[in-house]
């Protein structure tokens, strides 16, 4: 049962991928700007730095 649960969530996130354009997972990841969050760690330790 748990099988089937995650294959319907996957085909759910295909489609939703199809109409929108976007992976929801991406955008998830990806916080202000469009960074990923090791991106934006890194950019906020080398403003600090100046």
């Amino acid at each position: 049962m748990c099988r089937e649960k995650k294959e319907e969530k996957k085909r759910e996130r295909e489609r939703k991928k199809k109409e929108t354009g976007e992976d929801i997972e991406q955008r998830a990841k990806t916080g202000s700007r469009g960074r990923t969050k090791n991106e934006e760690r890194k950019r906020r330790r080398l403003l600090g730095r100046l």
